[in-house]
């Protein structure tokens, strides 16, 4: 890219041509229009600089400043000042937007009109926030950083709960109400794995007799309305040796409409041992998973699925058909986890036919 630049006034000497042909510069030359390349971060306008100065106030940027590619930010205030995007200023060439401030003692905020607040900048912040604006101004919004200095308790990105989108594209990310979702490859959209987790870092003491009772030291998750989670378990029981059975309980507020998991149990004495034994159960009341036994050890592995209509809290315990006698503990590297992988009604998400 080329500026043009134009001189206001020229020069009467009369043209030299001797020198001229001799390819010295004369003072006619100054008259014409000289050309500047590689001038593509200071042109105006759409690809230009805008140097805005916020007065420590409100501010509403104007369109010029608005379609300028990089924005030099001074005078912020106190950090309560907000610095308004125009929606209208939004086009196909403008998609790229660069935000720096320069000697900002506090912070402040950029929106775009109509309150969406873009984001709050910290003070030392240098060129490190880029823009991107599809085409349909503020349906997506994708915010990159590289040198951000967060506040304690403030998201670094934050994606709205949106529709999916008909086709996802390679490489897109996506939120739906509790679910986030990432494409890998074009229209093959995935679900995004967060996974909620506990699991005993010391043995936890159980009660010696049939009450159900959480294995864990921290057992009680709030899960999201019409929400389908998978989740996985394993549980290491070291207990006394009079007979008695394990059952596996899902407590808890929330309503569960349905659920269906796999246990395997060992009875064993002693690590390295084979005696395993399993079942399948489709209800969240308890489900005998380890027959009567006078082992003073068992584990229990569970897989499986449920579905949440109603949100509320989930307890996973577990019951001794009788008291097994002597000290009984879940112990340590005992986990429970589960993870969102959509709505209620799910069925397939993927590139699935």
């Amino acid at each position: 890219m080329s500026v043009t630049i134009t001189h206001a006034k020229v020069s009467d000497v009369p043209r030299d041509e001797p020198s001229d042909a001799q390819g010295k510069v004369i003072p006619s030359d100054w008259n014409s229009d000289h050309t500047l390349v590689g001038m593509d971060n200071l042109v105006s306008g759409v690809q230009g600089v805008a140097i805005i100065n916020m007065g420590a106030d409100d501010y509403t940027m104007t369109l010029a400043e608005a379609q300028a590619r990089l924005k030099i930010i001074v005078n912020v205030g106190d950090g309560t000042k907000t610095c308004t995007w125009p929606t209208s200023s939004f086009t196909d060439q403008n998609v790229v937007q660069a935000i720096s401030m320069l000697n900002a003692t506090n912070s402040a905020v950029f929106k775009f009109e109509g309150g969406t607040t873009v984001i709050t900048l910290s003070s030392g912040c240098a060129t490190d926030v880029l823009l991107y604006q599809p085409s349909d101004i503020i349906s997506r919004l994708d915010i990159l950083y590289s040198n951000y200095a967060r506040t304690l308790g403030e998201a670094l990105i934050t994606i709205q709960s949106a529709a999916l989108e008909g086709t996802a594209g390679a490489g897109e990310f996506e939120y739906l109400t509790n679910t986030g979702y990432f494409t890998p490859t074009a229209s093959n959209r995935g679900v995004m794995v967060s996974e909620h987790i506990t699991s005993n870092a010391a043995a936890v003491s159980l009660n010696d007799n049939s009450t159900a009772q959480s294995p864990f030291t921290t057992g009680t998750l709030t899960v999201a309305a019409n929400t389908t989670y998978y989740f996985e378990s394993q549980i290491f029981l070291e207990n006394g040796t009079s007979s008695h059975g394990v059952s596996f309980v899902v407590d808890g507020t929330a309503t569960i409409s349905d659920i269906h998991y796999q246990a395997t149990t060992v009875n064993a004495a002693a690590f390295n041992s084979a005696n395993a034994a399993g079942i399948w159960s489709n209800v969240a009341t308890a489900s005998g998973v380890g027959g009567a036994s006078t082992n003073a050890g068992r584990s229990i592995t569970l897989k499986g699925a449920f579905r949440i209509t109603t949100g509320g809290t989930i307890i996973p315990k577990i019951a001794f058909s009788s008291a097994p006698g002597g000290t009984n503990e879940c112990t340590i590297g005992s986990y429970f986890k589960c993870n969102a992988a959509g709505a209620d009604t799910v069925t397939t998400v993927g590139n699935w036919s």
